[in-house]
């Protein structure tokens, strides 16, 4: 048995064994991490041919498939040779990285497009994935992009109903109560767009519903008129509290970046207390919903924090145990690797970080 010190405990485990990360998180004590020494990171994270080396640079978040047992990801490093959006896995029942395919279907593209950023999400009912990009060329409208189950490519599905869009949009699966809008019964696939980095656009949430399929009538009003231009902005969704925290900014210099809002169940938004650490953004202060407490987790200048999200809100720095070690990336600068990804089927978190082609880690934290 393992035993999970104070400290993180480096544990290899068998490709031959079932449910590598189940076996982990089960024998973790809450308020504790743990560094799995998976197979085939740096071989597939890394070893890029772009300004960092890493395929997770300028990213923050990437969802757990519930249905196949894994954590998906997409993107691609800065100024990547070739400019195409890479997929990749981590596959929990041989705890082995692996790459599915250079080009996950958008084909090349001009300068510095396909990253990660906070896009991708899997749909919890059917384990079908759910991408947007923006084209480099003129009009600037987000794609919606669907890869069904069993398939390596995504294929386009719809454009947003809207103008020039923020080219790092975040998103969450809804799939609790939404009275704002009538979802169907696998929720839906939701995307803040802040507004551009030019000053261009308002603060809105497009709503994808799968089951139409399609878009229902966009949310608008989720910010104050204080809140605009922002850049790389971050979103994540708690089950357990049915709401989503949504907000920020990569830019630390802005006044935007300590803000976050809670999207309400009614459509509505809460401005929360102002975000502790660098902030919140992406890269810069990578959000998570605990998948046990429903409660929000940033990892931000070398610390986490937990927002509780309900009424006013609070933040409450987490100390002890609970601190990060050091294989954990400090988010505090923009366009290095780190990833986030709630694993609600094992009650932990996954941390994912990869700054270069080689020394990528992998943690789990148990909050509760």
């Amino acid at each position: 048995m393992t035993t999970i010190l104070s400290t993180p405990t480096s544990v290899t485990l068998s490709a031959a064994g079932a449910s590598a990360l189940f076996r982990l998180a089960a024998s973790m004590a809450p308020g504790t991490w743990a560094q799995v020494a998976a197979s085939n990171q740096d071989a597939v994270l890394g070893s890029q041919n772009g300004n960092s080396g890493s395929m997770i640079n300028y990213c923050q978040s990437m969802p757990w498939n519930p249905v196949a047992k894994r954590i998906e990801f997409t993107g691609a490093d800065h100024d990547a040779v070739p400019a195409t959006q890479r997929y990749a896995r981590y596959d929990d029942a041989s705890n082995t990285f692996s790459l599915v395919a250079v080009d996950a279907g958008f084909g090349a593209a001009v300068g510095t497009a396909f990253h990660g950023a906070g896009l991708l999400q899997a749909n919890p009912y059917t384990g079908e994935l759910f991408n947007a990009q923006q084209p480099q060329a003129n009009p600037r409208l987000f794609r919606f992009y669907k890869m069904s189950a069993g398939s390596t490519t995504f294929s386009l599905v719809g454009t947003a109903p809207s103008g020039y869009l923020q080219i790092f949009m975040p998103s969450c699966w809804w799939t609790g109560p939404f009275t704002a809008r009538a979802l169907g019964s696998q929720g839906a696939y939701m995307c803040f767009n802040s507004g551009a980095s030019q000053g261009i656009g308002t603060g809105e949430i497009f709503i994808y519903d799968p089951t139409i399929p399609g878009f229902l009538p966009t949310l608008t009003g989720v910010t104050d008129p204080v809140y605009t231009s922002n850049y790389a902005p971050v979103m994540a969704y708690s089950k357990i509290k049915n709401c989503a925290v949504y907000g920020g900014t990569s830019d630390v210099s802005s006044p935007n970046a300590p803000i976050a809002y809670r999207l309400n169940s009614d459509g509505t938004h809460t401005l929360m207390p102002p975000v502790p650490g660098s902030g919140m953004g992406l890269d810069v202060g990578a959000l998570v919903a605990d998948p046990v407490t429903g409660n929000f987790l940033l990892l931000t200048n070398g610390q986490l924090w937990e927002l509780n999200p309900t009424g006013s809100g609070t933040w409450a720095l987490q100390t002890g145990s609970r601190v990060p070690p050091s294989g954990v990336r400090n988010p505090t600068e923009m366009g290095q690797g780190l990833v986030v990804t709630a694993i609600p089927d094992y009650g932990v978190v996954a941390v994912t970080s990869q700054l270069a082609g080689s020394g990528g880690t992998f943690f789990l934290y148990k909050h509760a």
